[in-house]
């Protein structure tokens, strides 16, 4: 990879930290209000463009560094994730896809989490950065499934409150999953420079 497609890569990983950190923000001072408000579809979509050009970059990236185990798990949970985000983004607009919508999420959270595992304990661990945006990714997964189970297994308002403040928190925690990846990248650009790579 030239030191300009790094360049790229670094700034939609950025841009994905950066709408991260702003929609846990939003979710902080309005609530849920927010998915109600009327540019929240806007938001969502633009906010996943962003996203999904990242996931391109890392996976091109892992192909491109020989990952095969994190290029496989992120490629198969960005499916599920696309996936995810079509059957929100239909109950958006009022689609009756309702009974896709706690599967699809399941599946992705799934997929995320073995792609987290993977960045942890295959080739990719060696290396500090993403080996941190791995565990990170791993518990805040961990975290978000189990609230899940929770919440679908205790039907209690103040559960109901409770976790609603944590998937606020794991979304602004998620953020420096991101900013592991850029500095991982910062330490390649460098090498790349030293090599007068352009």
């Amino acid at each position: 990879m030239s030191k300009r497609l790094y360049q790229f890569f670094i700034l939609f990983l950025g841009l994905t930290a950066a709408c991260n950190l702003l929609q846990g923000i939003a979710l902080m001072w309005l609530g849920n209000k927010l998915f109600t408000q009327d540019y929240f579809i806007a938001w969502f979509f633009i906010r996943n463009i962003v996203s999904y050009t990242g996931a391109f970059f890392t996976i091109k990236y892992y192909r491109y560094r020989n990952y095969r185990a994190a290029f496989n798990t992120l490629s198969i949970a960005t499916g599920t994730g696309l996936f995810y985000s079509m059957i929100y983004f239909m109950l958006l607009l009022g689609g009756t896809v309702k009974s896709y919508y706690l599967p699809s999420l399941i599946l992705s959270l799934l997929a995320g989490i073995v792609y987290a595992f993977t960045l942890v304990f295959s080739e990719t661990g060696k290396r500090i950065w993403l080996r941190a945006a791995g565990c990170l990714m791993l518990i805040l997964g961990l975290i978000t499934l189990g609230s899940i189970v929770w919440s679908l297994s205790v039907r209690e308002v103040w559960v109901d409150m409770l976790l609603e403040k944590v998937s606020r928190c794991i979304i602004i925690a998620s953020s420096f999953v991101f900013v592991f990846f850029m500095v991982h990248l910062q330490g390649e650009i460098k090498v790349l420079k030293a090599k007068n790579i352009e």
